[in-house]
């Protein structure tokens, strides 16, 4: 039986030392963007969701169809907010049963 696997890419904005980070580019693409194209280029990931309150990235949304883009709500959009529950609430909106999370961080490339 096929394993569902979902990679999960929290990308917020609202860094303070670093301001709008996941829309730097590396080359021709953002950070985000090269976070989603490793987890499409991946051969055990089944669904891919990028949680984001950034406008930006969202609109990603037009050029990823086969990706999930969910906005995360304020509460968890802060830099007091844990990851863990970021993750959940995306997992959560997606109503399906995985069998693994992988985390894909757009601020670690490579």
């Amino acid at each position: 039986m096929k394993k569902e696997i979902l990679a999960i890419i929290p990308a917020r904005k609202g860094s303070i030392r670093l301001p709008n980070k996941n829309n730097l580019k590396i080359g021709k693409h953002s950070l985000v963007e090269r976070s989603i194209k490793g987890a499409l280029k991946s051969k055990v990931i089944n669904n891919i969701i990028v949680t984001s309150n950034d406008k930006k990235i969202l609109k990603l949304e037009n050029k990823f169809k086969n990706v999930n883009f969910i906005k995360r709500p304020d509460k968890l959009s802060n830099s007091k907010s844990r990851l863990t529950d970021v993750c959940n609430h995306a997992a959560q909106k997606l109503k399906k049963k995985f069998d693994y999370f992988i985390l894909l961080q757009p601020t670690s490339p490579f």
